[in-house]
């Protein structure tokens, strides 16, 4: 039977709706920039204040982000913004890697901004890549094709444990993939076209890629949402690994994610790709306990995440946006802590993060301290 859930009534909370929440910490402090140029920031991970919201000229992101991000637009065919990522490089600058969808087809365009203050104003720099060009060369100088070419919106840009600096991004159409960046420019490498193939193709819905380093375990962790993002959608969490940044990255089974795809002919063909990468979290809901009332906790479709590692803690967090049982469209932001099991694999803790400062001192003892691998040179 389903265990019963805690309420976590009694832990503070102050919620935030920042869709495809992605993470970076500034001065002590944690802020998520997300899709519809979103941002919100904390510094417990648990009380969040809105910061921006919303493609308009009174985003304070940007300084007139309709001017500002014009060819951007005019590419995309919409004046929207989908799920961007914001990286601090050596020069202390921060560049904000924004992208546009027209979001009925794969038209879109990648590109980056930067700024001395994370929460901007961002200034634009270029595009960087395009996709959707419809009988015409694309960035590897082929004619486009959305099979196996990418949609190159979701980007994530992260360093490996030598200091290089990589780009993963992609959604659906030809799946995931990444590039390597100049570390000082923060722009692609030359010659690369769209970069080397991680994962999906011909349509599958995969998209939400995210990559984090463990230290301790020496493995790089590719997330990635699977399915649909909408409360009907299916969108749940997987995730691979490789002990090299560009890959090949394999679940639990030894399977290359790179062959992972939808079957030839087929649009958003799940069947074909659930069987692979490890599950994370997907929807779920908990019993209540007995005497109690009103909805159980739960989550529906939650997926496109981020994720933090705390060098001086040795603590892993999931951020991620979810929806919930019952609310429709509803969206918030959830963080999780993870935990590295015996065989290097990152799962996530059941339920939302607080720290066990906040739990009644019999909870505290009865639990005690988490259990973290220690780092290894």
């Amino acid at each position: 039977a389903p265990a019963p859930a805690p309420t976590q009534a009694a832990i503070p909370f102050t919620e935030i709706s920042v869709h495809d929440p992605s993470v970076i910490r500034v001065d002590g402090r944690f802020l998520v920039f997300g899709s519809h140029l979103a941002a919100a920031k904390t510094t417990d991970l648990m009380n969040w204040t809105p910061v921006a919201d919303g493609v308009n000229d009174a985003n304070p992101l940007f300084n007139k982000v309709t001017t500002a991000l014009a060819d951007t637009f005019a590419w995309a065919q919409v004046t929207d913004l989908w799920a961007p990522d914001v990286a601090r490089l050596d020069d202390g600058k921060f560049r904000m890697y924004y992208c546009a969808c027209k979001g009925d087809s794969p038209r879109s365009a990648l590109g980056v901004a930067i700024a001395d203050a994370v929460t901007g104003p961002y200034v634009n720099q270029q595009i960087l890549l395009k996709s959707g060009q419809w009988g015409l060369p694309s960035e590897d100088g082929t004619i486009y094709d959305a099979t196996v070419h990418p949609n190159v919106v979701d980007p994530n840009v992260f360093k490996d444990a030598t200091g290089r600096l990589w780009m993963v991004y992609g959604s659906y159409s030809g799946g995931l993939f990444i590039l390597e960046l100049d570390k000082t420019t923060g722009l692609p490498l030359a010659g690369q076209g769209y970069g080397n193939h991680l994962m999906g193709g011909n349509h599958a819905r995969i998209e939400g890629a995210y990559v984090l380093y463990s230290p301790a375990s020496q493995y790089y962790y590719l997330f990635c949402s699977f399915g649909g993002l909408d409360a009907n959608g299916g969108y749940n969490l997987r995730v691979s690994r490789s002990r090299n940044p560009d890959g090949p990255y394999l679940d639990g089974r030894g399977t290359d994610m790179a062959t992972v795809k939808g079957a030839a002919g087929t649009l958003f063909d799940d069947a074909s790709i659930t069987p692979h990468g490890q599950k994370l979290m997907g929807g779920h809901q908990w019993s209540l306990a007995a005497g109690e009332t009103g909805t159980p906790l739960g989550y529906v479709s939650p997926g496109h995440n981020s994720a933090y590692f705390d060098a001086g803690t040795g603590q892993y967090f999931l951020i991620f946006h979810t929806r919930f049982p019952g609310t429709g469209e509803l969206h918030q932001v959830r963080v999780h802590e993870m935990f590295l099991n015996a065989d290097d694999w990152l799962v996530a803790a059941p339920f939302r993060y607080a720290p066990l400062s906040l739990a009644t001192p019999a909870v505290t003892a009865a639990v005690g301290a988490p259990r973290r691998r220690a780092a290894t040179s």
